[in-house]
């Protein structure tokens, strides 16, 4: 669960406008910062979410920021 919620943060930060947060430089932290294991993990959190077809991290927060996945926010 914590990565799931973490994937949400970092892909809210990337759709914000506000933010200036490239998507190529928190995919190069997805890639430079998180653990294998951890990646793996998120990965398979991310397809075996039925909500929508994206199959890894890298093409879900994509997804985010085309509005293409769905972000829930917390009330």
């Amino acid at each position: 669960m914590l990565p799931l919620l973490l994937f949400n943060v970092i892909s809210s930060l990337v759709i914000d406008k506000a933010t200036d947060l490239a998507t190529e430089h928190v995919e190069s932290m997805i890639d430079d910062l998180l653990p294998k294991d951890a990646k793996k993990e998120l990965d398979k959190i991310i397809k075996d979410d039925p909500s929508h077809t994206f199959t890894n991290a890298k093409d879900a927060l994509m997804g985010a920021v085309e509005g293409k996945l769905p972000i829930i926010k917390a009330d």
